[in-house]
């Protein structure tokens, strides 16, 4: 458990707030993340009801639906963007096509999906607003499916750069 400023950050990643750390949050931000939760139940209803009133797209406060994960911030095209079909494209030879579709199915399976898709995003929005990203860093490099995406600017079939290491995870 982690607690920073009035907010309480459990080990699944579920953050709970004080009233003054939600508000801060509205003031400065906008809005806060999806499944926030607030410590003071009627402050959430009250704010819960405003969004109604409102007809806001601002999440909602210890919102119910606890059965999807965290959503993403990530606008259209990229949140519906088919990862798979586009990165599979990008491929000119067998060795590619295999890397990349052994790769889908390794990002696929560990839930990752959604993150190629904001890095996806988060690159083209790099790329139109001029700034500048590293080369790459650690074992993201191996990924081939990253570099496509172009997360990272190093070839991993290029440089024979094994990808497990970057998929390695804990078992649960």
């Amino acid at each position: 458990m982690i607690r920073l400023d009035n907010r309480v950050i459990d080990d699944q990643g579920q953050v709970t707030c004080d009233t003054s750390a939600l508000r801060e949050s509205l003031y400065k931000h906008g809005s806060w993340t999806d499944h926030t939760l607030c410590q003071d139940p009627n402050e959430a209803v009250l704010y819960n009801k405003t969004v109604r009133l409102l007809d806001s797209d601002y999440p909602l406060l210890n919102n119910p639906d606890t059965t999807s994960p965290p959503r993403w911030f990530t606008p259209e095209p990229w949140a519906t963007w088919d990862v798979s079909e586009w990165c599979l494209k990008q491929c000119t030879t067998d060795e590619q096509r295999q890397r990349t579709q052994y790769e889908l199915e390794m990002f696929c399976e560990m839930e990752l999906v959604p993150v190629l898709r904001h890095l996806k995003y988060l690159v083209e929005h790099w790329r139109s607003n001029n700034i500048t990203w590293g080369v790459g860093r650690g074992s993201s490099i191996s990924s081939y499916v990253l570099y496509l995406i172009g997360v990272h600017k190093i070839d991993p079939l290029l440089f024979q750069l094994d990808c497990t290491e970057f998929f390695k995870h804990k078992e649960t």
